[in-house]
């Protein structure tokens, strides 16, 4: 099997012989006969469907002509018996007009018994009248003959105009294909080189999306991991160990039967049926537990930014917000201590459920994160695997190119070492011929009566005769090929 690229579509002529071949016991002589040539088309698929489509359109454009055509025809035909249709018309109605008339007329005749008394009166009077009645039929029929003939004139000049705007639409429409497929070559040209361009720049802008997508990711997977390394709620908060005194402060003892001191301890029965509302003395200590409350916060705002996550910091900081706003509504008695130990406990449910939800959504996002990553790994080893394997196919594909150069080097060698020998073989002949040509042309220069001067003779012209040969067998040798 043989197979060639050509670059240009057209007609190509290709010749076939025969050719020695010599490896050894699988050496092989030529095919008998003469060079076989043939041709082959070769056509481009690309061009071959532009060609076909414009075929197509032009057939579809003659199958539009076509229908125009009898759609013409059908509307000349139809205009023709319309026309037939009111002449008819036209001449039933003149032909029962002049029935009507007739009648008229026999209507007003005379009686039969004044016919005899006044005949030679109205004989010419009907005379007239039959005349009048001929001449009228006779000039609706001549009105009716230039009606026919100006409807066909008007006819046959419609069809004249008919057929020059349908020779003007061919050439426009023969005009207008031939502008279309040029513009339709442009545009494909266009197109070509826009999808190129487009190729090109989508396959950039994908690769600028994928960096910084990778980025992103990068980072984002940073600060989540960053984040999940901070705890929630730390038993080191300075917030806590501020709280931890107020439950046994002798100063704060009336107050610790009725509300939660530190906002973390349990709020029971009694303090949620409580209805009544701080006195002088109790409103005292809630604002000096309000003013605790709010140098424990202050204090704790360091190590939050330190250890804590920004959305830990702001779940509670919203609380303290609220704690601090419900201290001061009891202290101005808008309160009671039912009402504020029961929002109290809404707050801190509030404040539990809100840091639960985050540490959720973080432990999901850490997976989601990790699965991302685990599927980018996959990819990353697939990707590497591919270009592996493809580096493998373009080693093996190397490797067999350079093993059939060997084998074509090694086969051009083995033709020129045949081709060589073959050589060799007729410049031996020729060797062998020039030597015996040489003596025979020197055989009688040596004739004499002195027999040793005629073997010193013949022996010198046997070392001439091998200089003459090993020349002609050098010159024929200089033009065999090289290996």
């Amino acid at each position: 099997m043989v197979s060639r690229t050509y670059p240009n579509p057209g007609t190509y002529s290709i010749s076939v012989k025969g050719q020695l071949i010599v490896r050894g016991l699988k050496s092989a002589l030529p095919c008998g006969g003469d060079t076989i040539q043939t041709q082959i088309v070769v056509i481009d698929p690309v061009a071959e469907a532009k060609i076909r489509n414009a075929e197509i359109e032009r057939q579809q454009l003659m199958k539009k002509a076509e229908e125009e055509k009898i759609k013409a025809q059908a509307d000349k035909l139809f205009l023709e018996k319309r026309l037939a249709d009111l002449a008819q018309r036209e001449l039933e109605l003149k032909q029962r007009e002049l029935e009507i008339r007739e009648a008229e007329l026999r209507r007003v005749r005379p009686p039969a018994t004044q016919e005899t008394d006044q005949r030679a009166e109205t004989a010419p009077v009907r005379l007239t009248e039959a005349e009048r009645r001929q001449k009228l039929v006779e000039e609706r029929e001549q009105a009716q003959r230039e009606r026919q003939q100006k409807a066909r004139a008007e006819k046959e000049a419609a069809d004249e105009a008919r057929k020059k705007l349908a020779e003007e639409k061919e050439r426009a429409i023969a005009t207008k294909r031939q502008e279309v497929a040029e513009e339709r070559a442009r545009q494909q040209e266009a197109k070509e080189e826009a999808e190129r361009r487009k190729r090109e720049e989508i396959e950039a802008e994908r690769q600028r999306v994928i960096t910084a997508r990778a980025e992103s990711e990068r980072l984002k997977r940073q600060a989540i991991e960053s984040a999940l390394v901070r705890p929630l709620i730390s038993n080191q908060d300075p917030r806590i160990q501020c709280q931890n005194s107020w439950d046994f402060d002798p100063q704060y003892q009336p107050l610790a039967a009725k509300i939660s001191l530190t906002s973390l301890t349990d709020i029971n029965f009694q303090m949620l049926a409580d209805n009544s509302q701080p006195t002088a003395k109790e409103r005292q200590l809630i604002g000096n537990l309000a003013d605790a409350f709010t140098k424990c916060v202050n204090e704790s705002n360091a190590f939050r930014r330190a250890n804590y996550n920004q959305e830990a910091i702001s779940i509670l900081a919203l609380e303290d917000s609220k704690i601090f706003e419900l201290k001061l509504d009891l202290y101005n008695r808008k309160l009671t201590y039912s009402r504020y130990n029961q929002s109290i406990k809404q707050i801190v449910n509030q404040t539990r459920t809100g840091l639960e939800a985050l540490a959720d959504r973080l432990k999901a996002e850490q997976d989601r994160l990790k699965a991302e990553q685990e599927r980018q790994q996959d990819l990353s080893r697939a990707r590497a695997a591919a270009i592996r394997d493809a580096q493998q196919r373009q080693e093996q594909q190397r490797m067999a190119d350079q093993r059939r150069e060997e084998q074509r080097r090694q086969a051009e060698q083995s033709r020129i070492a045949a081709v060589r020998q073959q050589w060799q073989s007729r410049c031996e002949l020729d060797k062998r011929n020039a030597y015996e040509q040489y003596i025979k042309s020197k055989e009688n220069s040596c004739g004499g009566p002195n027999r040793g001067l005629a073997v010193l003779c013949a022996i010198g012209n046997v070392s001439a005769a091998n200089d003459y040969a090993d020349a002609a067998f050098k010159s024929c040798m200089s033009g065999a090929p090289v290996q």
